[in-house]
């Protein structure tokens, strides 16, 4: 009889999902900390830099993860698709539970807001950049009709392009890190695998370093757990999808103003 794994064995396993999780963190550091600098040194607004310096890497991410299909599983077929990467028809407890856990998303990003906010006040190390607008930077406050200083009035052009982003952040990180990654996550660590995976898209958020990593567990494990409770994506999909699309609201709304 074989003897289950070693825990160094099982992270050895993890090295290449590792790898995918730090490219990704990687290029978005670039984007945002190189690209948005390099691009507003040519004269372009904060906002359409960020728009540009942020979000291609989850693009990448979105068509990796169709590749990554497309490699394993040869050629395309949606029904397949929806089977192996668990984008299976929610039914009522699927939306029951997911229901239940906006509010207490809701209130796990309020608090990790808050105290990363007095953290990165009190701590120097984890100040904002001083340049980031509010949005980005929690000790600026924010404006109704403007999007990281820009008015906002009329720019429809920028609530499709935040759109647009959005699309590509949600379904470019749940499609990747939930339905290629976490299965094989699963393989490894079993019941576990929910927890390190949590753990470890927490981290993944360092690019936000004055967010202050243990915080971001408040967000990504509640996430998390939902996800492993319905062996569903679609449920991680509507609750990040619906989080994330808050500023998109905003967006919008200033625009009609």
């Amino acid at each position: 009889m074989k003897n289950p794994p070693s825990t160094g064995e099982k992270w050895r396993a993890m090295i290449p999902t590792l790898g995918i999780f730090a490219l990704s963190s990687g290029l978005i550091a670039f984007g945002v900390y190189q690209g948005i600098p390099f691009l507003m040194s040519k004269g372009m607004h904060f906002a359409t830099a960020y728009l540009l310096g942020f979000y291609p890497p989850f693009a990448l991410l979105f068509f990796g993860a169709l590749l990554i299909f497309r490699y394993q599983h040869g050629p395309w077929d949606w029904k397949r698709f929806q089977q192996e990467l668990r984008l299976h028809r929610p039914d009522k407890k699927t939306w029951l539970t997911v229901g239940l856990a906006f509010p207490i998303l809701m209130l796990g990003f309020s608090l990790a807001s808050a105290l990363g906010a007095i953290l990165s006040g009190n701590l120097t190390w984890l100040h904002a950049p001083d340049d980031f607008p509010a949005g980005l930077n929690p000790h600026r406050p924010l404006i109704f009709g403007e999007f990281m200083g820009l008015p906002l009035s009329g720019r429809w052009d920028y609530a499709l392009y935040y759109a647009l982003g959005w699309f590509f952040n949600i379904f470019g990180e749940e499609l990747m890190f939930r339905g290629i990654l976490l299965p094989r996550h699963e393989e490894i660590w079993g019941k576990n695998a929910w927890l390190i995976h949590g753990l470890i898209w927490g981290f993944w958020h360092v690019f936000w370093y004055w967010q202050f990593f243990p915080l971001t567990l408040f967000v990504t494990l509640p996430l998390l757990y939902v996800v492993h409770r319905t062996k569903n994506t679609w449920s991680i999909i509507v609750l990040h999808g619906l989080f994330n699309a808050i500023p998109l609201f905003f967006i919008i709304a200033g625009v009609v103003a």
